[in-house]
């Protein structure tokens, strides 16, 4: 997961420039090709005007932010076109023209959060150049962010600049472990330094706090603390892994995602193999009811599986499929299937099948082959073969669809 709350477009344009931009009806990804078309020559026709206006009147600001609004827009407007780039470019040229005119925190936010997002989007590097030591977009987001908090007292502006700092410091170790190229990096990057900038990243979430106390920067400190410890998890730090868990963790509480976040915590000493410290993380959910979560029982019924302690793993199954129906995130079909396994393995035959039912109800399951192989297994102990036969068939017919069933 991208664990960290993203920025949406649109998000993004107001924080950037205000409400008049995201004024606009409707979502432009809603709109067709000829109709995004016609949108853009019509913008181009507005920024043709104001060009033209501008050539007349250099000094006059409000004519620069009117025309960024009017490229930002072409952005939103050309989300999977190329020339996209070119909209940026000139977007970002108008904002550095509005700061010389108007040298103000909130224009070295814009472009400073514009710049952030310019590092986000762009491609996983090929070269550990693109990254360390330097890198563009980082090195003059981070002067205007700096730049804006030095120069304001006001606790708003103050907390934007530092929730995007906290954006930018974690950007380029994520970008880092996103790489294919991630083995030939860690030996050539400096480990000390892509945890400075984790340290970074946590500091700058923690100031935006306490300048708002705001219950979604809570959330996104925890997100923070959370993936710093997965990309040192990632990178072979996992003392420093657990030291980010174990900070972050004492931010816990009924506005965070503490559910997720104990299930990483666990999951890394899974991955350890020790299970038992893995049990105790997961256990731990009971201090956050408000946080309960189908994963981390989900999670820890699995660690139950490989410690042979079936019946409690069956309640931890059973306890995650008490979820709220209607919640899009749970998944409960994966949920079906492992307790249809462990049912099975238990040599519960009937009920291996109730579940194996259950989780085919699912479309995304439907379509995944697990499932029926396991079903062709229970049908056959229960000498069913003409049934256990055709499961198999229809599981052969997915066979290009593995991984489905645990998207």
């Amino acid at each position: 997961m991208n664990r960290c709350t993203k920025i949406s477009v649109g998000i993004l344009a107001f924080l950037l420039l205000g409400a008049s931009v995201v004024a606009q009806p409707g979502n432009v990804e809603d709109y067709g090709p000829v109709e995004r078309k016609r949108m853009t020559e019509y913008g181009l026709e507005i920024i043709s005007k104001l060009s033209k206006q501008i050539h007349e009147d250099k000094k006059n600001v409000s004519l620069y932010k009117e025309r960024a609004t009017k490229f930002f827009r072409l952005i939103e407007v050309n989300f999977d076109n190329p020339s996209q780039d070119l909209y940026r470019d000139k977007y970002e040229a108008d904002l550095s023209r509005i700061i010389e005119l108007e040298p103000t925190a909130e224009n070295y936010i814009r472009r400073g959060g514009f710049l952030e997002h310019r590092l986000r989007i762009s491609p996983v590097p090929q070269e550990i150049t693109e990254l360390y030591p330097k890198n563009e977009y980082f090195d003059r987001a981070l002067d205007d962010l700096t730049k804006a908090i030095s120069i304001t007292s006001d606790s708003q502006e103050r907390m934007t600049a530092y929730t995007y700092l906290s954006g930018l410091y974690i950007r380029r170790p994520r970008k880092l472990v996103s790489s294919p190229k991630l083995t030939e990096f860690r030996k050539k990057v400096d480990l000390e330094k892509v945890i400075e900038e984790l340290e970074n990243a946590i500091r700058s979430s923690q100031r935006a706090l306490e300048e708002s106390r705001e219950t979604s920067l809570g959330a996104n400190l925890i997100s923070i603390y959370q993936e710093s410890a997965d990309i040192a998890a990632r990178l072979g730090l996992y003392e420093t892994a657990f030291r980010f868990f174990e900070s972050g963790g004492k931010y816990l509480g009924p506005w965070t995602p503490a559910c997720s976040y104990l299930s990483a915590w666990g999951g890394l000493y899974l991955k350890l193999n020790e299970p038992k410290k893995a049990i105790d993380k997961f256990r731990s959910i009971s201090l956050h009811r408000q946080s309960r979560c189908m994963e981390l029982y989900e999670n820890r019924g699995d660690v139950y599986v490989e410690m042979g302690e079936y019946d409690l793993a069956l309640l931890d199954y059973g306890e995650a499929l008490s979820f709220d129906p209607n919640d899009p995130f749970r998944r409960e079909g994966k949920v079906y299937i492992k307790r249809a396994s462990l049912f099975f393995k238990m040599g519960k035959t009937e009920e291996a099948l109730n579940d194996l039912g259950k989780a085919l109800e699912k479309k995304y399951i439907a379509e995944c082959p697990q499932a029926y192989r396991i079903r062709s297994e229970v049908y056959l102990k229960l000498k069913k073969p003409d049934l256990a036969k055709r499961d198999e068939q229809t599981a052969a017919k997915l066979k290009d669809k593995e991984n489905c069933s645990s998207e």
